[in-house]
């Protein structure tokens, strides 16, 4: 289990620094792929790096964190004993993450965060203190200190960062890298202003959910179609190839005809993408298999009669999974598509806590019977 974290961990800091490095140095491209274009680098006001998107850099960069929270508790003893490597990761991951604005994977954090507060923090602080005085301030202060780092920490950061790109120029042309060096008395006697660049998600006048709300009509409209099996393949417009024959095109709006095409088979949302890939019939059975399965682990972890190492980290496996669902509300990795690390993470994670679970580990002691 710590050997499949670090591979990720590992991987995901190199991808994170070189990255990271790119904006630095303000470096972005577009490569033509087919029908469609990859963006690379710092382009359109977000960091997509060497990811293929930035909100895969960013889901990439929480899965280290909490892989490397796990790592912790089972070689430390704590989540927050973190190696000098780990520290380095986090705050690559964490730069990412802000000039990435993944909306997908703040909604993660924070589901995430808020299920470790309820459940880890404060039976922590019950267990610990025994004034109950005590434990509401300290409940309070972790509150407080956590609507803080959301509301305000990640708006600071951009303001600071959108200032690098223009200082790390800025010395380039002093140091004559840039352009050909000058007299002292040629230079200019006024400092002049340091270039900022825009680090947001969309532009302000933007729709809410970048697009996605329109994407999501078209596939309940071909959902509409076959509705017991579903249309097995959305893939309808791939690399300007229509797979349409299955469909009824005129029950479909232009609009649907455009948004599936742009979309070219990933729906942005897990439990959309399951039903237009396996319809009503497929979607009850994955339903009934995934709660069957979140019911005997919650129940498992609710048997814990004290905060220990184990009833942690049985907790933080749990809160990932369930933060993926999250996650998968405005994106589509979990099921369904081939080669996700986010899914082989999510199904590796599942499946080691049936194993946990059947074979008695992590119990330490301190489960009812």
């Amino acid at each position: 289990m710590t050997q499949f974290n670090n591979i990720l961990i590992y991987t995901v800091f190199v991808a994170g620094l070189i990255s990271v490095l790119m904006f630095i140095f303000n470096i972005g491209f577009i490569i033509p792929s087919g029908a469609t274009t990859a963006r690379q680098g710092f382009v359109a006001s977000r960091l997509f790096g060497i990811y293929t998107s930035p909100n895969i850099g960013a889901i990439f960069g929480f899965l280290s964190i909490v892989l490397s929270m796990l790592n912790n508790l089972i070689k430390r003893g704590v989540w927050y004993k973190f190696t000098k490597l780990y520290i380095a990761n986090i705050i690559i991951q964490v730069l990412f993450f802000i000039l990435a604005s993944s909306r997908g994977t703040e909604l993660t954090i924070m589901v995430f965060s808020l299920l470790s507060i309820v459940f880890i923090v404060i039976p922590y602080f019950i267990q610990t203190y025994k004034s109950k005085t005590k434990v509401i301030f300290r409940t309070i202060l972790v509150f407080l200190a956590f609507f803080a780092v959301s509301l305000g920490f990640t708006g600071i950061l951009k303001e600071g960062l959108s200032y690098v790109p223009g200082l790390v120029q800025q010395g380039f042309d002093k140091a004559g890298v840039n352009e050909p060096q000058i007299s002292d008395d040629e230079k200019p006697s006024k400092k002049e202003p340091i270039d900022r660049v825009t680090i947001q998600h969309s532009p302000d006048d933007a729709e809410v959910s970048s697009g996605r709300f329109t994407i999501w009509t078209a596939a309940l409209n071909v959902v509409k179609q076959f509705p017991v099996l579903g249309a097995t393949d959305p893939y309808f417009y791939r690399n300007d190839i229509e797979h349409n024959t299955q469909i009824d095109e005129s029950k479909l709006s232009t609009l649907d005809k455009n948004e599936l095409k742009r979309a070219h088979g990933n729906m942005h949302n897990v439990y959309i993408q399951t039903l237009i890939m396996s319809g009503i019939l497929g979607f009850v059975v994955i339903a009934v298999f995934i709660i069957l399965h979140l019911r005997d682990n919650i129940t498992h972890l609710l048997k814990y009669k004290k905060v220990t190492v184990d009833y942690q980290i049985v907790a933080i496996m749990i809160f990932l999974i369930v933060a993926l669902f999250a996650e998968d509300l405005v994106e589509s990795h979990i099921i369904f598509k081939v080669k996700d690390v986010v899914a082989i993470v999510f199904w590796y994670y599942l499946g080691l806590l049936q194993h946990f679970r059947k074979e008695k580990m992590f119990t330490d002691g301190v489960i009812e019977k």
